[in-house]
């Protein structure tokens, strides 16, 4: 409520009136604003308070409000305010009268308008058996809505399966991830290790053992022994791709791979082939050595064999819990 408080003027020096209350117009419609004045013209030094929101409006509701400033001449001070109204009655003529309350030390005191009335205007004119219902079957498209607390508890339910399924299952789900990408990785080393050779058998230098053929052959004996180092890295889960032979074979105690690496060192840093007697040359008596690169491809096998059992392994533990 709107407290107006003023200035202390002595008490008694002006008329105190009524509180005029009007409506603003004299018609009104069901549903439809009208404005409705409250005005009262006071001693300064009074206090008073206009109805506010906490007042009951009936048979109207209130809308809004306006306050003016309090005006104050020889007369005294004029307090005023505006009520926005609205009426859902149906009576043909409704009536308001609003008070004001004026405080005093120990209470306050209501002093009420004159009532004012308005006249409802009706919506329909003339006799109601004379009218007839407009049929009206078009369909109205309706814009949808989406309904967000119907979605978050959709979405908020998927997350705790998901979630659950995850604590089931992720365990076993990343280690078979796992297994698929060991498998593709070793299917694409076999496959890159046999086109650096260009398809043909591994390391094998042309018949004759001619320099030259076998300074042709060292650059991509050199890359497949690149490419075996990384790949077996990657599975044993060390820098082999930085490591010398020397180092590789301390490393890995395997005599046939040791050697292996050697006879590959030796023909492509001393341009020997690796078929060949002690003094260098072919030995027709020597039983052939083992493919260097087959040994190499061999150990790789054996690695991912041994690489994959673990992680079938761990799969069939967690199968088993």
């Amino acid at each position: 409520m709107l407290v107006c408080a003023f200035s202390p003027w002595p008490t008694g020096t002006f008329g105190q009136d009524f509180p005029r209350g009007r409506f603003l117009a004299d018609s009104i419609r069901i549903g439809s604003p009208v404005l409705y004045s409250l005005s009262y013209r006071h001693p300064p030094s009074a206090v008073v308070i206009f109805p506010d929101t906490n007042y009951p409006f009936a048979p109207f509701e209130l809308v809004r409000k306006q306050y003016f400033p309090t005006r104050t001449n020889d007369q005294g001070s004029l307090d005023s305010v505006v009520y926005t109204l609205v009426s859902f009655e149906v009576d043909a003529i409704q009536r308001l009268n609003l008070p004001v309350y004026v405080i005093s030390e120990r209470d306050s005191t209501p002093v009420f308008a004159d009532p004012d009335s308005v006249y409802l205007r009706p919506m329909i004119t003339g006799p109601l058996d004379t009218l007839s219902l407009k049929a009206n079957a078009r369909y109205l498209p309706l814009a949808r809505k989406t309904n967000y607390l119907i979605v978050v508890l959709v979405l908020a339910g998927l997350a705790v399966l998901a979630g659950l399924f995850l604590l089931v299952f992720g365990g076993q789900i990343r280690k078979r991830f796992r297994l698929y990408q060991l498998e593709k990785r070793h299917a694409a080393f076999l496959q890159q290790f046999q086109e650096i050779n260009g398809g043909g058998p591994a390391g094998v230098v042309p018949e004759g053992n001619a320099a030259g053929a076998v300074l042709r052959e060292a650059p991509r004996m050199e890359k497949r022994v690149a490419l075996w180092k990384k790949y077996i890295g990657g599975l044993a889960g060390k820098p082999y791709s930085t490591y010398t032979t020397k180092e590789i074979s301390d490393s890995i105690p395997e005599k046939p791979l040791a050697e292996a690496l050697r006879l590959i060192d030796r023909t492509v840093y001393g341009g020997l082939p690796l078929r060949a007697s002690p003094n260098g040359s072919p030995a027709a008596s020597d039983p052939a050595p083992p493919d260097p690169f087959q040994t190499l491809k061999d150990f790789a096998g054996q690695l991912y064999e041994k690489r994959r059992r673990e992680i079938i392994d761990q799969l069939s533990i967690d199968h088993v819990k």
